[in-house]
């Protein structure tokens, strides 16, 4: 939690043995994945980003 600024948030949610994550506040979705590989020491196995100028990214982790 010390990573996050006060414009980027992260949540990350375990359900049936699934790990998924979102991420906001980006410039960049690929900055919002490897923050959330970072922030669960898991791989992102799919995603999705959203957004305009500052993006987000919902991902399931493995």
């Amino acid at each position: 939690m010390k990573k996050l600024d006060n414009q980027k948030r992260a949540g990350v949610r375990e359900i049936e043995g699934i790990t998924v994550g979102i991420a906001t506040g980006f410039k960049k979705c690929d900055s919002a994945l490897k923050f959330l590989e970072e922030l669960t020491g898991k791989n992102v196995i799919a995603s999705e980003c959203f957004g305009k100028k500052w993006k987000g990214v919902i991902a399931i982790l493995e």
